[in-house]
């Protein structure tokens, strides 16, 4: 009975003694787990500092992108077609009666190659008696642009010549104007507020 106790004691001190070694490697092995994660989190810092300035450069890159957008935007709501620019001029500035003249009679009257042209618009006065003429024009290729000011220049001498001895007020009008290029743009006007129609056109076409 006793060798039995004794033997049971001996075993229960064996186990004890067990438990305590693999509680004592289990404690070891976590901190040595415990230790390398510290390590990894402190490596992880450096990466995510390293990168600052690449990050850094994108966001600026994004910024810069969506800027040039903003002034793309900008300076496509800036520009306007030849008619919207003749109807804020008409608008704007009080006129004589005008009329828009058709694509045949430009043709044909004018001699204008309406195929060089990406956009244009021509109003004369509706009355005869005046002289005043709004032309907008926008060459498909800059290198045009010599041709359609000699046409215009070639209006002007017409318009002389019809108004001279008949309207000598009309015709010193018709004396002060010139045709303006523009780059793409040849434009002419013909009226007694010359300047300012050419102050709103200036606005879009420059």
């Amino acid at each position: 009975m006793k060798r039995t106790q004794r033997k049971r004691g001996n075993e229960t001190k064996r186990s004890y003694k067990k438990r305590m070694i693999k509680n004592v490697v289990l404690f070891l092995l976590c901190a040595s787990f415990c230790t390398a994660c510290g390590n990894a989190g402190t490596k992880q810092v450096e990466p995510v500092m390293g990168t600052t300035l690449p990050l850094q450069n994108e966001i600026e890159s994004v910024t810069g992108d969506t800027i040039q957008e903003n002034e793309s935007t900008l300076q496509e709501e800036t520009q306007k077609t030849m008619q919207e620019i003749y109807q804020e001029i008409m608008e704007i500035i009080e006129q004589p009666e005008m009329v828009i003249l058709n694509d045949n009679y430009i043709a044909n009257y004018y001699g204008v190659d309406l195929s060089l042209l990406e956009d244009y618009l021509f109003a004369n006065a509706e009355d005869v008696i005046y002289a005043d003429t709004i032309v907008l024009m926008k060459v498909k290729e800059e290198a045009s642009a010599q041709a359609m000011k000699d046409v215009l220049d070639n209006m002007i001498a017409q318009k002389k010549l019809e108004l001279e001895n008949y309207l000598p007020e009309q015709f010193q009008i018709v004396e002060k104007s010139e045709v303006v290029v523009s780059g793409s743009y040849v434009y002419l006007i013909i009226s007694e507020k010359a300047e300012e129609i050419q102050s709103v056109i200036t606005q879009y076409l420059n």
